[in-house]
């Protein structure tokens, strides 16, 4: 018994020596999620890429418009999370809007129906993905909006805004920002965050954000924001 049991510990010791070896590479480009698969297993995770069909949103000078983006995002975002073992639900998936095509008001059908798939799923979270647009060209960087007085949103969001810094642009030194102003934010009972993912009115990082790598980084950053919140602020 003695022989075996010094064995399982020298087994659990190298088992260690491994994931601590892994937590060292996570910034690298392999995007090893062995040791950050755990603590999202079993998360129901709603992604909310914004806009579809008849409501493109906005777009930059290269014409590719932020529903596309939005979605291209989200897709990747989706495989990090299921490799991670969470449960992914999105609230559309492919380019068309979520509104009756007989309504009056498509822009509110649509809300209405994203409300309704949100309200009905049972999620631990909502992540909406959305790219930014201002009239000054100069502006950048990725930004995180959380639902006010909700605490997990705060949590999750200073999570991802502090990944969106490491890992998109060290340079980058927008805050994660409270918001009682969006209509998913108003109408969730479930903890939201919203992403503005980077400015399509800025020249420079419209030809990022139309890049499917700087994209890949962008799920990366979300995902690792999100296991990093889960593995270290759920319980507390």
């Amino acid at each position: 018994m003695f022989k075996i049991n010094r064995e399982n510990v020298l087994i659990v010791l190298l088992l260690i020596v491994l994931i601590l070896a892994i937590i060292n590479n996570m910034g690298n480009k392999t995007k090893n999620i062995f040791k950050y698969g755990l603590p999202i297993s079993n998360k129901v995770i709603i992604i909310d890429a914004g806009h579809g069909g008849i409501d493109a949103g906005t777009s930059g000078k290269l014409k590719k418009t932020e529903q596309v983006i939005n979605l291209e995002i989200a897709k990747k975002l989706q495989q990090y999370l299921e490799q991670g073992g969470a449960y992914v639900v999105l609230t559309r998936a492919d380019e068309n809007g979520l509104y009756d095509k007989n309504a009056k008001n498509k822009k509110r059908s649509d809300f209405a129906k994203r409300k309704d798939i949100i309200n009905n799923s049972h999620a631990d979270i909502i992540i909406s993905i959305h790219q930014n647009y201002f009239s000054e060209s100069k502006y950048s960087g990725a930004q995180v909006f959380y639902k006010a007085h909700c605490e997990v949103s705060k949590d999750i969001a200073k999570c991802i805004q502090s990944e969106f810094k490491n890992i998109l642009n060290k340079n980058n030194n927008r805050i994660e920002k409270e918001s009682s102003e969006y209509y998913l934010f108003k109408n969730s009972k479930i903890p939201i965050i919203l992403l503005e993912c980077g400015f399509l009115s800025n020249a420079n990082e419209e030809v990022k954000l139309n890049n499917s790598e700087y994209q890949e980084n962008i799920a990366w950053a979300i995902y690792k924001g999100v296991l990093i919140y889960y593995a270290n602020f759920e319980k507390k």
